[in-house]
């Protein structure tokens, strides 16, 4: 069994706390839940949890395994958190929503023994939250958003734009901003290529550009990228927002 190198206070911290708490091992295995962590995962005690992967969760969570495993790695290699918008069905089919922290787990030698994750459940307050979280981090550079949103970063113009869009090209812009492929796109949202193809024509349309680029420089600047589309909240997804430096 894996030992936690973290001080006993942090980890009464974690006991008690109403948030989700986990840290999984360098081989992606639990070695800690708290209780907010294995009732919402569907173990009868943390007890169980523990050695466990995120590929044998008893929930429909389970699904999105091979995104969670891409980012602990991503954490573990970089060396860096990552601030990560997490949509799923746990334990009996309740759909959470979390904004999620991932965090590289140090040893002793400063060497990443593992990730620590912190999630925050903002199913009733998602806008509010997300528009805290990430408020301060306002930039009116235009010409630096496309550069640095290719190394993950975050940014907010609080200025909201007036373009009418309907519910699957909201959903579509906010995907496409956060760096989900085409393909991607279309599975989350269940669309045919075609049907995709015309969404992003109607954006371009709206927003008065030609090319995707300038759709996502203009949508930044409208504000887009800090707001969830309420109707995302029934679709399973786990999308990382930006590292934290």
């Amino acid at each position: 069994m894996h030992e936690i190198s973290l001080e006993p206070s942090m980890l009464a911290l974690m006991q008690a706390s109403r948030d989700k708490w986990g840290i999984k091992a360098i081989d992606a295995t639990y070695i800690y839940g708290n209780p907010c962590a294995a009732r919402l995962c569907g173990y009868e005690s943390q007890q169980d949890m523990l050695g466990a992967s995120d590929a044998e969760l008893p929930c429909a969570a389970v699904k999105s395994s091979p995104q969670f495993l891409q980012q602990d790695h991503e954490v573990i290699q970089l060396r860096q958190s990552l601030c990560i918008l997490d949509i799923q069905p746990y334990a009996n089919g309740e759909w959470h929503v979390f904004l999620a922290n991932k965090m590289p787990l140090l040893d002793a030698q400063q060497q990443v023994s593992g990730v620590v994750s912190h999630g925050v459940d903002i199913t009733s307050r998602h806008s509010l939250a997300l528009g805290y979280l990430l408020g301060g981090l306002t930039r009116n550079d235009r010409k630096a958003i496309r550069p640095r949103l290719g190394a993950k970063s975050y940014f907010i113009d609080q200025r909201r734009g007036q373009v009418d869009l309907t519910r699957q090209e909201t959903e579509t812009l906010f995907l496409l901003l956060h760096r989900r492929s085409h393909k991607q796109i279309a599975r989350v949202l269940n669309l045919s290529r075609r049907s995709l193809a015309d969404q992003l024509a109607n954006l371009k349309r709206k927003f008065a550009v030609v090319r995707q680029a300038d759709l996502l420089d203009c949508a930044i600047q409208a504000g887009y990228l800090n707001q969830i589309p309420p109707s995302l909240f029934n679709r399973q997804l786990s999308l990382i927002l930006t590292e934290q430096e």
